[in-house]
This record gives C-alpha cells, structure tokens and sequence, in this order.
C-alpha cells in the first residue's frame, strides 16, 4: 500500500511538471536561446492542427508578433543611399508558439531617410505586425588625394574629404608649385593625363588619387618691323629656338634692308642670333634698317646697281611714289625686237622713267604669244622672287647699269635695248655694254639684249 502510494505522488508531481512547462511554451522543439522566441515547429510525422502538410504553419493560424532576430549586413549608410534588407531575418510568431521565418522580400519597410545625418529607426511590417531596428546615416569618409607628380611642393592641402557620397570636392587646392620652366595644367585621374580631368564638378565614389599635370611653359616672340611688313608672332617653347622669319618689306625708305633683328630699340647693340638664342622668356624683336650697298641683292633677288639717298620719283599713271634704288634682274632675258612698228609717244629718258615707258610700250604693242613678245613686254611680264614690277630700263637707267655692271655681272659686252624712243620718231636708244656707246636705233625689229630692273 505504500508503494501504490508513492507512484500516485510521483504520478500526480509529473502531471503538474508537465502542466506547467507545457503553459510555459517550453515543451516546444526550438528556443531561440539569444531573445527565447521559439524558431520553428518540430518535424511531426502527422500534421499539427493549425499546420499544413508540409509543416509550415496554415493561413488559418493567427500571427501575434513578428521580431527581428537578425539584422541587415548594413547598417551604417552615407547620405542619399538606399536602404538594404539583405541579411535581415525576421520571425513570424503564431498563437500556438509555432514560429514562420519571413523572406525579405515579402516585408515592406517605414522610417529610414538619408537625407540627414544621425540615428533612424527603421520598422519592418508584416501584416499587421512589426518590429524595428537601428541604422546610422553618416557623412562620408571618401578621401581625394592630390599627388604632385613631380611637381615642387605639395598642393595645399593635398588631401580631401568628401562629405557625401557621389559627390564632389567643395574645392579644389592650392595648385603645387609647377615644375621649373612648366605650368600647371590640370589635376586628372592618370599619372600620365590619359585619365579624366578632375574638378568640383567630379563625382567621388570612394577613395581617389589625382595627379597634378603640367605643360612646358611657352612664351610669345614678336616682331616689330619698325616700319615693314607685319611679321606673325611665334609662340615657342622654353628652351627652344625662334625661327628667323620671313624678311619683311619696308617701302619708300632709303634703309630698307633688313640688317637684323635685336632685343634693344634703336641703340641696336643686343641682336638676335636665330641659330644660337633659345627663347626664356617673353621677347620682343625690333628690325634694323640699313641702306643697301651697290652689288647686294635686293628684295627681288637682283643686284642693287643705282642707289640715291634723296630718292628719286617714279610716276605710273599719274601716280608717284619715291624710290632710292635700282635692282636689275639676276639674268638677262633673252635677245628680243623692240617693235614692228614706229612711234610711241611720250617714253622718258631720266631716272625713274623706265617704269611708264615699259607700261606705254607693253600696251600699245600688245604681242600675244610669248614667243613674239617684244623687249618691254618680256620684261613686264616677268616675275622673281615674288616681285612682278620689273621694267625696261630708260636711256639714263640703263646707263647706270653700264656705269656699275661690275657689281652686278653676267651682263657681257653685248648691246641692250632701253624703253626710250629719241631722234627721228621711231627710233630707241640702246647701249653698247663693250665701251659704253649709247646709240640710236633705226631698225627696230634687229634683236638685242634684254635686262630687266625694278625700283624700290
């Protein structure tokens, strides 16, 4: 009898042992052991009620809370970005203690902004159940680092942060001081500037180097004629040479040629040496005017063989200009008529009359082929050295260039014709360049020697 009794205690304390864990939820198969919410039903081999068959939890069964076991792998945001779920797990608790792990996707979120800065509380829904979590949004840590790429000092400062993501630099440093005889350029995303320009207006999406970039300095040579033709300004390197350019013209001027260029205005004591002078700096060139001598070349690539320092005028269809020199032509031009016909009026014979005779002469006679142009047409005609104001000469004029041919040579001892008509009407003058004979022709059509010279 006593022992029936004490199997009826001990039965009587297991039922109340049982009682009570089974009130308390702890008779299911799962706790979650970090906030003791069950995780999920036993495996059974026969469906619960309130289950379907699969063991997930039937839509019949009543949800009383959902809790955030896990939060998101992100938790910490710059400004301006979106809200990330992956790696959130939530748990969906029934009245029966059985539990249901929720797929992300199937949550909606309230609460999170990035727009300022600080703490959010980020809440979860499922239904009509929630729980929340804790995010920060922070000002970005995004550091832009300028490098001088061998520049002289750094820039200053030589770093930056960027306060927001995806955004830019507020502004750009101090430029480094360049390398020497080199200027700054530009920062860019490559050493070699093959990389994007980088300015306030460049997106930082993480950690950035640029580098500084640099071109040689350059500096502008000009050029001033004194007078001449306009010369075009060079632009040059450091260290490099200026090219010698074209030699300018200076008209009406008894100094005309061009003796050279110098870096001193007038005093003309610092010249320019093209072949040796490499250009530092900005510098300007002043050109230097000297009267020409008897036997240089002119402008149009003859001799000069006449000059006069108080020039002499020459007049072209009643206009006059006033000119110091004669320059004849580097080459005779063959052994032409003078004409087939007689008279042509009004041909001069001084200094500075050649130039109307020949435009008189080359009008009226007018040949059209080449081949039969007379000896003021040949020479009207002709071009060198881009000059096309050659002349026949006149009486006086041709015997200046007999006076001086020693200075300008190939003239031989043959005869030449001038562009002036004299005596009987018809007849031209011409001279004999063996003993300096100046002599009337009677017969225009015999051919002689051709010279033509131009006045500047």
């Amino acid at each position: 009898m006593k022992n029936t009794f004490k199997r009826s205690i001990f039965t009587v304390f297991g039922l109340f042992l049982f009682t009570a864990l089974y009130l308390t939820g702890c008779v299911d198969s799962g706790i979650d052991q970090e906030n003791g919410l069950p995780l999920e039903s036993p495996a059974q081999s026969e469906p619960a009620k309130g289950e379907s068959p699969n063991g997930e939890p039937s839509e019949d069964k009543i949800i009383v809370s959902v809790h955030v076991t896990r939060t998101p792998n992100k938790t910490k945001y710059w400004m301006y970005e979106s809200l990330n779920l992956t790696g959130i797990r939530v748990i969906a608790v029934f009245e029966d203690k059985t539990t249901k792990i929720i797929d992300s996707g199937e949550l909606t979120d309230e609460g999170f902004e990035s727009e300022t800065l600080g703490e959010k509380e980020v809440t979860v829904i499922y239904g009509d159940h929630s729980d929340t979590f804790t995010v920060t949004v922070a000002e970005g840590a995004f550091t832009v680092t300028f490098d001088k790429n061998g520049g002289y000092g750094e820039a200053s400062p030589n770093t930056k942060a960027v306060e927001q993501p995806e955004h830019g630099v507020d502004s750009l440093p101090a430029t480094p001081s360049a390398k020497i005889n080199y200027d700054f350029v530009e920062w860019n995303t490559k050493a070699d500037g093959s990389g994007d320009s980088f300015t306030t207006d460049s997106l930082v999406t993480g950690n950035l180097i640029v580098y500084a970039q640099y071109k040689i300095k350059t500096y502008g040579v000009t050029f001033n004629s004194n007078g001449g033709s306009v010369v075009t300004t060079q632009t040059i390197n450091h260290g490099e040479k200026a090219l010698e350019p074209t030699k300018p013209v200076i008209k009406n001027a008894y100094n005309c040629k061009l003796e050279g260029w110098y870096t001193d205005n007038s005093t003309f004591n610092n010249k320019w040496v093209f072949s040796g002078n490499t250009v530092t700096d900005n510098v300007e060139l002043y050109a230097k005017w000297i009267p020409y001598e008897l036997g240089d070349v002119g402008p149009g690539g003859g001799k000069i063989f006449y000059r006069d320092s108080k020039g002499f005028t020459v007049t072209v269809d009643e206009v006059s200009e006033t000119c110091y020199y004669l320059e004849a032509s580097p080459k005779s031009l063959g052994c032409q008529e003078w004409s087939s016909t007689s008279a042509i009026d009004d041909t001069g014979a001084e200094i500075g009359t050649g130039k109307q005779n020949t435009k008189i002469i080359a009008t009226k006679l007018n040949r059209l082929s080449l081949l039969d142009w007379y000896a003021a047409q040949v020479c009207d005609n002709y071009t060198n050295n881009g000059f096309d104001d050659w002349f026949l000469p006149s009486k006086e004029e041709l015997n200046q260039l007999y006076i001086n041919k020693n200075y300008v040579g190939n003239l031989g001892t043959y005869e030449y014709w001038s562009s002036t008509q004299g005596g009987i009407k018809g007849n031209a003058w011409f001279q004999q360049f063996s003993g300096g004979n100046q002599v009337l022709a009677i017969d225009l059509t015999t051919g002689k020697y051709v010279r033509a010279i131009r006045a500047f």
